[in-house]
């Protein structure tokens, strides 16, 4: 247990008592949260679990009996409500149970549930089994996660990610050759460039087929994590400014990056929060731009 507030019991062994910071849990452990109450949850390595109000999960085998947890993750894991079941691929995604109905929402990586890829989406699985998929809404990126306990999880820092030295203009495209042990991946208009120390490079000409604006530049391997063969990572910034309107704004980006033999399928998400800050919210525009790739060389 790595920080709570508010009503926060822990079951072991048949043995329920209030929780504390510093509690190890084990497998099949359970936590039950309160009103206005919460705990988050650090796995090792990166990965954090938060349990929101008016909540019991069963830690290790993942089962979700009623109300809300957030999952970052970059190791495989199994998820489980009374009415769905999820196969994790290293994440960002929430779930909720609540009167029979599971709803998730993927903010980044490969999350399959009750055998249907919802990666990038939002689903929701009726009393009955039957599942629906939707595109993330505003309401999605608004929620506690953005605005809250979330934010303080190592990678979301609220400012620009470092760049590695020296860094390249877009125009420019990246300093460093492709050497010995460097993978690219190109469709002619994107290129994406995998080095050896964890640094990607990406170098779009025409915003992937007309489809956002072009992005590119690096994305270091500090603002990543890997699983196998699926590479996220999250960026911030504050204070960046509109050259058309003048206005101020936050912007995250999230990306994935998925390897399937000599295909890469890319995938850029942006939320873009007008005249305020992570947790402040004001108009919110939210975009995404995809490509798939193949290896060059």
């Amino acid at each position: 247990v790595e920080d709570l507030q508010g009503d926060v019991t822990a079951t072991q062994s048949g043995d329920t008592f209030a929780a504390f910071t510093g509690l190890a849990l084990q497998n099949s452990d359970t936590l039950a949260t309160g009103a206005s109450s919460w705990t988050s949850l650090e796995l090792g390595a990166g990965q954090y679990v938060l349990v929101e109000e008016n909540t019991e999960l069963q830690v290790g085998n993942w089962e979700l009996t009623e109300g809300k947890a957030w999952f970052n993750v970059n190791s495989p894991l199994e998820v489980t409500t009374p009415n769905a079941s999820l196969s994790v691929r290293g994440t960002v995604f929430y779930i909720a149970h609540a009167g029979g109905v599971t709803r998730i929402a993927v903010f980044d990586g490969v999350v399959n549930a009750n055998g249907a890829d919802i990666s990038n989406r939002a689903a929701e699985i009726d009393q009955d089994g039957e599942l629906t998929l939707y595109d993330l809404t505003e309401d999605d990126y608004r929620s506690e996660y953005f605005s809250e306990r979330l934010r303080d999880w190592p990678g979301l820092t609220g400012e620009v990610s470092p760049s590695p030295s020296p860094s390249p203009s877009p125009s420019q495209g990246a300093t460093a050759p492709p050497a010995a042990g460097d993978i690219v991946y190109t469709d002619g208009a994107t290129t994406v460039t995998l080095y050896s120390n964890g640094n990607i490079y990406i170098e779009e000409s025409d915003g992937i087929s007309g489809n956002g604006p072009p992005a590119s530049g690096w994305l270091p391997a500090e603002y990543c994590s890997r699983n196998g063969d699926v590479i996220t990572g999250i960026v911030d910034a504050t204070g960046l400014e509109d050259p058309n309107s003048g206005r101020y704004y936050s912007e995250r980006m999230l990306y994935s990056l998925t390897i399937s033999g000599d295909t890469l399928s890319y995938r850029r998400s942006h939320i873009l929060n007008y005249e305020g800050i992570l947790g402040e919210w004001g108009d919110v525009t939210v975009f995404s731009v995809s490509a798939t790739l193949r290896r060059s060389g």
